[in-house]
C-alpha cells in the first residue's frame, strides 16, 4: 500500500534532485519569463513559489535555481500561522532569496480581511504591497491569493493595486497552468508537461516545503517543518537567557543543569519529553544516554576509563533493577508516573554526572 501511494502521488518527484533535473530538461525546451515579461518570449515557463510554511525552504529552492541561471518569483504571505516574517530568519532568507536573482510577490489571504468590494481589496493589496516593498527593498509586481475560493476568485482583472493578478482571467483562460498545492501533482505531471513541450506558455506553482532532499510524505514533510521550527524557536529562547545569565527555570532544572552540557540535544529531547508528560519517553531517552556514555568510557581502553565502569556498577546497585525496570518500558507492561519517573531519572543522572566527573 505504502508504494502504491508514493507511485500513484509521484511523490518520488518531490526531492530536490528531481527538481534540479526537471529544471535542467526545462531549459533545453523553454525560456524562463516572470509575469511581467512572459509576453515578449514565444515559449516560456512563469516560475512561480508561494511560501505557505517555511521561508528557510523555499531559500533552499532559490538556491538550486540560481546554480542553473533561473529566475522565479516567490510570493510571501504575511499571515502565514507557520511564520513570522518579521522573525530574522524568515527576513534574512528572503533577503538571500533575492540576492539569488530572484523576483518577491505577495501571497494575499483576503479571508483574513473579510473582503467583499474591490475597493477593499484594492485597500488592503496597498498596505501589504508597501509593507513588503520598504522591508526589503524592492518592488512588488504580482500578487497571488492565498487558498483562493469562489469570492476572491470573482476579482479576475489584469491588474489590482498596481500588481498583476496571477488568477486574472487572461492567465486563467489564455496560459497552461500546473499546480503541486498540498504535495502532489494537482492537473499533469511537471517532468510529463515540459516534456512533450507543447505548451507555448505555462504557469508552474511549487510550494518549495514539499521539496525536500530525500523522498517523503506531503503530511510528514509539514510536520517536519513545523517542529523543525518549533525546535529551534525553544532553544533560542534558552540561548537567549543564558546569554544573560538568567536562570530558565523548568521541573527538571535541579537534576541536569550541571549535566546537559554533556549532550545538549538529548537533554533538551528529555525535557520537552517531561513537559508533554511522556514519562516512559524522558526514561528511554535518559537510559541510552547513559548507556552511550558508558560504552565510550569502555572503548577508550585505558586503565582509567575501565575502573570508571566497574565502579559505576558497583557503586549503583540500583543499575540492575533500572535495567529491569527499562524492560518493562519497552515491552509496554509499565506506564510510569510523574513521581516514579522522577525517582527514576535522579538514579539515572547520578551515574551520568559520575561518568562526567570521572572523565
Amino acid at each position: 500500500m505504502k508504494f502504491e501511494i508514493r507511485k500513484s502521488f509521484y511523490l518520488t518527484d518531490f526531492t530536490q534532485s528531481h527538481y534540479f533535473k526537471i529544471l535542467r530538461l526545462a531549459k533545453e525546451k523553454y525560456e524562463f519569463c516572470s509575469f511581467t515579461n512572459f509576453k515578449k518570449s514565444k515559449k516560456c515557463i512563469i516560475l512561480r513559489h508561494d511560501i505557505d510554511a517555511s521561508v528557510p525552504a523555499a531559500l533552499e529552492i532559490a538556491k538550486i535555481e540560481n546554480s542553473l541561471k533561473i529566475s522565479a518569483t516567490y510570493f510571501i504571505l504575511l499571515h502565514s500561522p507557520w511564520y513570522n516574517l518579521l522573525e530574522e530568519e524568515q527576513a534574512e532568507s528572503v533577503k538571500e532569496i533575492i540576492k539569488n536573482r530572484h523576483s518577491i510577490g505577495l501571497h494575499f489571504d483576503s479571508l483574513f480581511y473579510n473582503i467583499r468590494t474591490e475597493k477593499e481589496l484594492v485597500k488592503y493589496l496597498n498596505i501589504e504591497k508597501d509593507f513588503l516593498q520598504k522591508i526589503f527593498n524592492v518592488e512588488i509586481n504580482a500578487f497571488a491569493f492565498h487558498n483562493p475560493d469562489s469570492k476572491c476568485l470573482k476579482f479576475d482583472k489584469w491588474k489590482y493595486a498596481g500588481m498583476i493578478n496571477t488568477y486574472s482571467g487572461y492567465l486563467k483562460n489564455k496560459i497552461k497552468y500546473i499546480s503541486d498545492s498540498n504535495g502532489y501533482w494537482r492537473n499533469n505531471r511537471l517532468y510529463d508537461l515540459i516534456n512533450t513541450g507543447n505548451n507555448m506558455v505555462v504557469q508552474v506553482l511549487t510550494h518549495p516545503v514539499f521539496w525536500q532532499k530525500r523522498v517523503n510524505y506531503p503530511k510528514h514533510k509539514i510536520w517536519e517543518v513545523i517542529s523543525r521550527s518549533a525546535e529551534n524557536k525553544l532553544k533560542g529562547y534558552d540561548e537567549l537567557l543564558f546569554s544573560f545569565k538568567r536562570h530558565n527555570i523548568g521541573e527538571l532544572s535541579a537534576l541536569i543543569d550541571n549535566i546537559k552540557h554533556i549532550d545538549k540535544q538529548t537533554f533538551f529531547k528529555i525535557e520537552k519529553a517531561w513537559i508533554l508528560k511522556e514519562y516512559n519517553e524522558v526514561i528511554l531517552l535518559s537510559w541510552m544516554l547513559l548507556n552511550k556514555l558508558l560504552n565510550r568510557a569502555s572503548s577508550m581502553k585505558t586503565v582509567q576509563s575501565k575502573r570508571l565502569v566497574n565502579s559505576t556498577f558497583k557503586k549503583h546497585k540500583s543499575y540492575i533493577n533500572l535495567s529491569d525496570l527499562i524492560g518493562q518500558v519497552l515491552c509496554g507492561k509499565k506506564m510510569l508516573h510523574a513521581k516514579e519517573a522522577y525517582k527514576t531519572l535522579t538514579e539515572i543522572f547520578k551515574i551520568i554526572e559520575e561518568i562526567s566527573l570521572h572523565k
